[in-house]
């Protein structure tokens, strides 16, 4: 079912409209429960209408010349339809929502919906998001990230969401070698299956921004990289013997804050003055549960094995040595 620009474009306007109508008043009412504003319907046209046999809420996605080239629908929320979401027109491949935004940045978030990625837009946060889910990127948008130097992947809190994160950030350190990806973890009162949008409420209309990305996320690491390395070094002698994969396993999951002077600790991170670099602020950050360490100067990240080989100029093998028997 092929629309025309134009086509698209009217329909916007007609499903805008309709949603102004008083009757429809308990769908703007719905929206402004998830914080999506009367300021972000506008800016952002959704509207309400008839597609499919059913009424859903229209968002307009465009392209980054502003040119509709499809609509994701949300069944009304008072509707027993079991499709939640869908896109029309029928038959439209998948796309980003948002992609004008990375225009103007080297610094970009993706979260997982569409709702969310307006709401994280409100918040002044650059994000983008794809219209087929955590689980629908393809290799042929890495094209996308060429301009960008940092990546927060914010993915609802689930199995799903984990899964499409890491599945992602594989993705585009694969493509690019000079990107920082790192994965934002959302605060368990966001619940099971929470995302930004619960966040919000939790916030009462305010997001800390700086916490998200900062404080509650963590540098990603190429997991093919990481297999190479363990197969690399496994060859070194260790004691008389060769180092194991679970010596390996074992050092690289040290807390990193056990080798630098902390300054503080907030949400579980250890904070420092970087190692390697003269700061006045603690911008070294020390990630529980074996996530290693990123400077927010310097821009060093690793685990606490690279962490002991550069702070003592020690080999691989010397360095896990070091680190298991200390």
């Amino acid at each position: 079912m092929n629309k025309t620009p134009e086509q698209l474009k009217q329909t916007a306007e007609q499903c805008y409209k309709q949603l102004q109508l008083p009757q429809f008043a308990y769908i703007k009412k719905y929206l402004n429960s998830r914080y999506i504003t009367n300021e972000l319907i506008k800016d952002y046209q959704i509207g309400f209408g008839q597609f499919y046999n059913n009424l859903y809420i229209t968002i307009p996605i465009k392209d980054i010349n502003d040119n509709i080239i499809l609509f994701k629908l949300r069944c009304d929320p008072t509707s027993n339809n079991k499709v939640k979401y869908i896109a029309w027109p029928k038959g439209v491949d998948g796309t980003l929502f948002g992609a004008k935004e990375l225009l103007n940045t080297d610094t970009i978030a993706i979260c997982e919906g569409e709702f969310d990625k307006i709401i994280l837009t409100s918040q002044g946060v650059s994000t983008i998001t794809s219209t087929i889910g955590a689980q629908g990127w393809k290799t042929d948008w890495m094209f996308i990230f060429q301009n960008i130097k940092k990546v927060f992947i914010i993915f609802d809190n689930d199995s799903a969401g984990d899964k499409g994160a890491e599945r992602l950030g594989n993705m585009i350190l694969e493509k690019y070698n000079n990107i920082q990806v790192f994965k934002c973890d959302l605060p368990e009162s966001v619940g099971d299956k929470g995302d930004i949008t619960d966040l919000i409420k939790l916030g009462k209309g305010q997001i800390d921004v700086d916490k998200l990305l900062y404080e509650s996320s963590f540098p990603m690491q190429l997991k093919i990289k990481q297999e190479e390395k363990q197969k690399e070094y496994k060859q070194g002698n260790y004691d008389g013997g060769s180092i194991s994969k679970s010596d390996v396993e074992r050092a690289s999951k040290i807390n990193c804050k056990k080798f630098v002077k902390i300054e503080r600790e907030s949400n579980g991170i250890a904070w420092a003055k970087c190692p390697f670099v003269k700061e006045n602020t603690a911008s070294f950050a020390c990630y529980p549960d074996g996530k290693g360490c990123y400077c927010y100067s310097c821009g060093f990240g690793g685990d606490a094995i690279e962490l002991v080989r550069k702070l003592y100029n020690l080999s691989f093998v010397e360095a896990v040595k070091y680190i298991l028997n200390n």
